[in-house]
């Protein structure tokens, strides 16, 4: 049995870390199935992928409390976000070089698209981080560096290890 037409789409999606289309093509695929063997498995899978606060990422316990993933697919609404200027153009350029990371690693030269927001607290960090995760189709991942620290210094170095 060869690759169908699903199941390369649901392939270059996880290749390109694209986890909504992702999630698109497993319930596409789901859907397709018309046996009656799984059905178990498929009412159970799909439920999952298709409900609002499924997480596609699980963490260790000891991060659980301290670092959050979200798809952002289903949980934010981009036509209630406005993107200022500055922002639209660190976009533009982290978009460009989420491309260019790709066809690096077309030619297997690993490079790391990574991009660091600093600056006071309420200026907008978090919500640009979950519109760019939106907008790219990554998951949101946050590490709540205030839960991090501990008041004790054995807190804080159990949970950086």
């Amino acid at each position: 049995m060869g690759l169908d037409e699903h199941t390369q789409r649901l392939i270059r999606a996880v290749a390109e870390n694209d986890i909504r289309l992702a999630r698109k093509m497993a319930v596409e695929a789901i859907d397709a199935d018309e046996t009656l063997k799984k059905r178990w498995f498929v009412n159970k899978y799909k439920a999952i992928l298709t409900s609002e606060g499924a997480n596609m990422i699980e963490f260790p316990g000891n991060l659980r409390d301290i670092m959050l993933c979200k798809d952002m697919s289903m949980s934010f609404k981009e036509g209630r976000y406005y993107l200022m200027e500055n922002c639209r153009k660190i976009y533009g350029e982290i978009s460009h070089m989420a491309r260019v990371s790709g066809k690096l690693m077309e030619m297997q030269i690993p490079y790391w698209n990574t991009t660091l927001l600093y600056g006071p607290p309420g200026t907008g960090k978090t919500m640009f981080g979950r519109y760019v995760a939106y907008r790219m189709g990554f998951p949101f991942c946050y590490l709540n560096f205030s839960r991090v620290v501990d008041s004790f210094m054995s807190g804080t170095s159990k949970n950086i290890v």
